[in-house]
């Protein structure tokens, strides 16, 4: 019969970590202090997924003056091209 508890490595512990992008001092947070930011993480979470349309809308925008000032192309015709490419991505996503 396993036991009830699981075991882990410090070392799966760390590279956990480091691919999830925490702080180091993730190891000394309290685990009351853990649980408000998981109950945060899935307040903001549930928040955006609300209005996830705008938030894409907006970062589509983003993108596009960024490419426009980096690579010094067409602003309109990048805005209608990558529209284009999501409405493909959404269709493609249904089938």
């Amino acid at each position: 019969m396993q036991s009830e508890s699981a075991e882990s490595s410090s070392r799966l512990i760390a590279r956990s970590v480091a691919k999830a992008g925490f702080i180091r001092d993730v190891y000394r947070l309290s685990i009351e202090k853990i649980d408000g930011y998981l109950l945060k993480a899935h307040k903001d979470y549930y928040r955006l997924k609300k209005s996830h349309k705008e938030v894409r809308r907006s970062f589509l925008d983003e993108m596009v003056e960024a490419l426009v000032l980096h690579e010094n192309l067409n602003k309109a015709n990048n805005l209608n091209q990558m529209r284009l490419r999501e409405v493909q991505r959404l269709v493609a996503r249904k089938i």
